[in-house]
């Protein structure tokens, strides 16, 4: 009887089709989970460089101010693309002249009848003066009357600009004020009289009528200073790097850098932003009246995307700050890492904060609800 020769179990060569659909489904998708943490960890990289950058360019600002004995402060450029409320580069700025040509007088405000001259009489309330929302009281003094002065042709030369501080009187027993040019129009031919109006109230109310514009029978105080605007230092400048900014519509800043509307319906900021650092190390000028400024650090795309997304919305907060995600396509988008430079304008310090992207807003606006309170409770970031 012959034997059965054993049979031969057949091993396989390969894969079969629907195998080899799932091993490639599966590296896909390993990739692209890789390619996203190496893009995301790059973004973050990117956003803490440039948050280190601007901390170490306010810091060498400061400690040139302390080395030389005069004030030394950082200037922000606005970036010329999109809406103009980023930035992306600055410079070291050393203090400028000043002004004291001329005499002054100290007047109510007085605009309505013939702008910006007045008809003599203080004008009836209520009205905002310093543009903050909030009715003032026109019968304390808000006017600088200059004669002689030359202001019109400083503001005309870019000389005299909204947020420079007038010192009333000359000298070590005066008080800075920051001031608005919004009384002297350029597009006419100068009066022999231009106006100034200071940021909030003369702090004498003045010994006259309320009714009389004229707040003192003599004009009052007749001798100023102005602080003319810093100037460049032949110093390397601070380019942020490729997609990072300071968005200045998520940030907290001095109320003398805007925004402010304009006649198309959108808003502008002041072309001098400067942070000057007195020879003692705190910050001066408008920017000290602050009290903490919050510079907002991120991605330029992501300012964009979600400013085009709030104009979507009839009522936004402002500032806006967005939460991690915001309702934009159909999952959302995920918005990069950011981080707050913080300036504590009574030390000069700057810090490098974390954003709290927590959104408690019940409206339907993606909005974070106190963006800041990580840096005012003191939790730094690295």
């Amino acid at each position: 009887m012959m034997k059965r020769a054993p049979q031969r179990k057949h091993s396989r060569s390969g894969f079969t089709l629907i195998e080899l659909l799932m091993a490639m489904g599966i590296i896909s998708l390993l990739l692209a989970i890789t390619v996203y943490a190496v893009n995301y960890a790059q973004d973050a990289d990117r956003i803490r460089g440039a948050a280190s950058q601007i901390q170490s360019f306010l810091g060498g600002a400061q400690d040139r101010a302390i080395a030389l004995k005069k004030p030394v402060g950082v200037r922000l450029f606005l970036d010329r693309i999109g809406d103009q409320t980023t930035v992306s580069s600055m410079a070291w700025v050393a203090a400028g002249d000043k002004w004291s040509e001329g005499t002054i007088q100290l007047q109510r405000w007085d605009v309505a009848e013939s702008y910006p001259d007045g008809d003599g009489q203080t004008d009836p309330g209520p009205v905002d003066i310093d543009g903050d929302g909030l009715n003032d009281d026109p019968a304390d003094v808000w006017v600088v009357a200059g004669i002689d002065t030359g202001w019109w042709e400083m503001k005309r030369r870019g000389l005299l600009v909204d947020g420079l501080r007038i010192r009333i009187p000359k000298g070590q027993d005066g008080t800075w004020y920051p001031i608005s040019t919004e009384l002297i129009d350029v597009t006419q031919p100068p009066g022999p009289i231009q106006k100034l109006r200071l940021g909030f109230p003369y702090a004498d109310p003045g010994e006259t009528a309320t009714a009389n514009a004229q707040a003192f029978e003599s004009g009052g105080e007749d001798t100023y200073e102005l602080e003319l605007p810093a100037s460049i230092m032949p110093l390397e400048p601070l380019l942020l790097p490729d997609d990072t900014v300071i968005d200045l519509a998520a940030s907290r800043i001095p109320a003398a850098w805007g925004p402010w509307p304009t006649a198309s319906g959108g808003t502008e900021y002041s072309r001098y932003m400067d942070i000057m650092f007195s020879p003692t190390g705190g910050v001066l000028g408008t920017a000290a009246a602050a009290g903490i400024i919050h510079l907002y650090v991120g991605s330029r795309v992501d300012a964009l995307t979600y400013r085009d997304y709030l104009a979507a919305i009839p009522a936004s907060p402002n500032p806006a700050v967005p939460p991690d995600v915001i309702s934009v396509g159909e999952d959302g988008y995920p918005i990069s890492d950011r981080r707050l430079v913080t300036i504590y304008t009574q030390t000069g310090s700057a810090l490098i904060n974390l954003v709290n992207p927590e959104d408690t807003l019940a409206d339907g606006v993606d909005a974070a609800t106190d963006p800041y309170l990580f840096a005012e409770v003191g939790s730094e970031a690295n």
